[in-house]
């Protein structure tokens, strides 16, 4: 497929012609290779401080891995802000480059809400890496496991809905999600759907047997007979045309997981000579995004990894090992034109938070209802406090009245004690004439 040329292809192609003429085989053969090499070796190393590389950014943490690669949780040295990271051998994908371009074409590409936004991807002589939205709600699986109980039909619904809408847009682009499961759905900050792992997609358009995927998850009919492995299953030619329905059937699964927390196996019906097709009910759900999720994760910052997995062992440093592997130029050109920087304007600050999350409406409503709550809490504890004062101060003048009650009644009984007295002396005057 035809791929446009853009500013960092060209960058990608000018870094790759330099150090493959750079290398000493190649320069010793011609005195004008020598001549270029020399020509623009200040220039290449002022290019290579401006474009962006592994150092611009500080390791925190790793929050996951897999075959091919693993993620952590970085943060930009100049920005502060929060990423997560995936980097992945060359050596791994060197079979399958185009399925790594791919997947960075999805993430460069996708206008869509329920997929993370790639902010950089970059590569240096050893490895590929995606900056992308860090999803720090964590997983739908995560979101299960720390729960007693089954997820309400109505908050499964939720997921399963916005789910829906995310492998929508994902067929839209041409591309089908082959291993749909709750692992590989993620929560943002807002408590929404971003469908993540694009190292099990392929093309609608593609045809004959391609492995990939989690056999528990997925549709019998594309389950061949000789697909003995746990882990994977193979998308056979016959049901091409159905494919992308089958990332329905998935979803019906994990519909099921969340519902009973317990995971539906059908590889017994993999020999039924029948495709399940996706059925909705209740029509389709347009502004779901703009609805209140069942939950919303409590974070502390953009560093928070409360609901992130722990892989559990501490991240090593990227190795600076040249990749080298092939003949000359044979290595490093299937990666030109790997690298990107997201534009300026998808730049969006978010008040200490990460530059790469998106707000969305219910995100914003739910920040702004935030703001609200707390300036009505300030509010109310004024008014409380006030309302505290004013009952104190009309207990003091409630006693102040009734001791100057009191005290007129008491005066009122002294004078009319006096009084009493003398009448009673002047009565004993009068008897005793």
């Amino acid at each position: 497929m035809a791929k446009k040329i853009d500013r960092e292809s060209l960058l990608d192609a000018f870094t790759v012609l330099y150090d493959e003429c750079n290398e000493d085989p190649i320069k010793k053969c011609h005195e004008l290779l020598r001549t270029f090499v020399e020509k623009y070796r200040s220039a290449l190393a002022e290019l290579r401080r401006a474009r962006v590389c592994i150092s611009n950014f500080e390791i925190i943490q790793l929050i996951g891995h897999g075959h091919y690669g693993e993620v952590h949780m970085v943060r930009v040295k100049q920005k502060a802000d929060v990423y997560a990271l995936k980097s992945v051998p060359k050596e791994e994908v060197r079979k399958r480059v185009v399925g790594a371009e791919d997947e960075r074409n999805i993430l460069a590409t996708a206008s869509s809400n329920w997929i993370p936004k790639l902010q950089y991807a970059f590569q240096d002589s050893n490895k590929l890496y995606l900056v992308m939205e860090l999803c720090n709600g964590g997983d739908l699986a995560g979101l299960l496991s720390r729960q007693n109980h089954p997820l309400s039909e109505r908050d499964a619904a939720f997921y399963i809905a916005e789910d829906a809408h995310a492998l929508k847009a994902l067929h839209g682009m041409g591309y089908i999600h082959r291993d749909i499961k709750p692992q590989n759905i993620f929560l943002d900050r807002g408590g929404h759907v971003k469908l993540v792992d694009f190292g099990s997609f392929a093309h609608l358009s593609e045809g004959g047997c391609v492995v990939g995927g989690t056999a528990d998850y997925g549709a019998p009919e594309l389950l061949s007979s000789d697909c003995t492995t746990a882990h994977t299953m193979c998308l056979c030619r016959r049901v091409n045309t159905a494919i992308s329905a089958c990332g329905y059937w998935s979803l019906g699964v994990v519909a099921f997981e969340l519902s009973s927390k317990f995971r539906a196996s059908f590889r017994a019906a993999a020999s039924q000579p029948f495709i399940i097709m996706a059925v909705t009910s209740g029509g389709t759900i347009t502004c779901i995004r703009d609805q209140a999720p069942p939950w919303v994760p409590h974070l502390r910052g953009a560093e928070d990894t409360t609901y992130l997995p722990a892989p559990g062992r501490v991240p090593s440093p990227p190795s600076t090992a040249p990749f080298r592997t092939r003949p000359p130029f044979a290595g490093q050109l299937p990666f030109v034109g790997y690298s990107y920087m997201a534009p300026e304007e998808e730049d969006i600050h978010s008040g200490g938070f990460s530059t790469s999350h998106y707000l969305t409406a219910i995100d914003l409503a739910t920040y702004k209802s935030a703001e609200k709550l707390a300036s009505l809490q300030n509010k109310l504890v004024t008014a409380e406090a006030a309302a505290s004062e004013a009952a104190e101060r009309a207990r003091r003048l409630a006693d102040e009245d009734h001791e100057r009650l009191r005290a007129a009644l008491q005066a009122d009984i002294t004078s009319l004690t006096l009084h009493n007295k003398r009448l009673e002396r002047q009565i004993d005057i009068e008897m005793n004439k």
